[in-house]
């Protein structure tokens, strides 16, 4: 089932926008509705979409501020670690 990440600014929730099952794939914030690409695993550090189990990723292993976070296969590289 997993978890929505809700933001407490304004009750939206982390969402993979246009329900894109593609690497890169942009993250951002939406109404809450409870679907797939809304919710979410923590495992061993990784936040897994329930949509299509690939990680939260930095993309491009960015260290710049507004570096743009979205979706990749998972491989346990840093730039797909959370706590």
């Amino acid at each position: 089932m997993g978890f929505p990440i809700r933001s407490v600014m304004n009750g939206k929730c982390v969402d993979v926008l246009g329900f894109n099952n593609a690497n890169g794939a942009l993250v951002g914030m939406w109404d809450c509705w409870g679907g797939a690409n809304q919710r979410w695993y923590y495992t061993n550090g990784q936040l897994r979409s329930a949509m299509n189990g690939k990680c939260l990723d930095v993309l491009g292993f960015n260290n710049a501020n507004g570096a743009r976070v979205g979706m990749w296969d998972c491989w346990g590289g840093p730039n797909q670690r959370w706590y």
